[in-house]
C-alpha cells in the first residue's frame, strides 16, 4: 500500500489550511498509513504540535496517531478522526462545502471552527483570512 502525504499549516497551499496566527505557515506533515492510523511529524513549527491521547498531552516530533487522538497545532485543536476522514483514501483532501471541525481553544474561550469554501479553517461567523469570504 502506498502512503499519502499531506501538509497542515497557515499557508493556503497546505492540504489542511488553518487560518490562525499560532499555526506556522507549514506546521506539520501527515502520512496516512492505514485505515485507522497516520503519522504526524512537526516541521519545526514555532508553537509546536501536541498529541492529546487519553486526556494526556505530549509534545511530538513524529508520532503514530490513532482515530481516538486529538492534535493541537499551535492553539488550534483538531480531532484526528475528523482529519483522517477529510484526508482518508476514500475522501478528497479538501471538501467542496464548509464542514464543521473541532473547537478552537484560544485565550481560555472556545469558538466553533468551520472549513471555508476555499479550504481554510476559520472561526464560525468570521471572515476567512485566506479568501475574505
Amino acid at each position: 500500500m502506498s502512503s499519502r502525504r499531506f501538509t497542515v499549516g497557515r499557508a493556503p497551499s497546505c492540504d489542511i489550511p488553518i487560518a490562525d496566527d499560532s499555526v506556522s505557515r507549514v506546521h506539520a506533515e501527515i502520512v496516512i498509513i492505514g485505515k485507522d492510523r497516520m503519522v504526524v511529524r512537526d516541521l519545526g513549527s514555532q508553537n509546536g504540535t501536541i498529541l492529546i491521547r487519553q486526556g494526556r498531552e505530549f509534545r511530538l516530533g513524529e508520532e503514530t496517531i490513532y482515530l481516538s487522538d486529538s492534535l493541537r497545532f499551535g492553539e488550534v485543536t483538531l480531532a484526528a478522526r475528523e482529519m483522517f476522514e477529510a484526508l482518508g483514501p476514500e475522501n478528497p483532501p479538501a471538501p467542496p462545502e464548509p464542514t464543521p471541525v473541532p473547537q478552537h481553544n484560544a485565550g481560555g474561550g472556545s469558538a466553533a471552527l468551520v472549513r471555508c469554501e476555499c479550504g481554510a479553517v476559520k472561526p464560525r461567523g468570521q471572515r476567512c483570512p485566506v479568501c475574505g469570504e
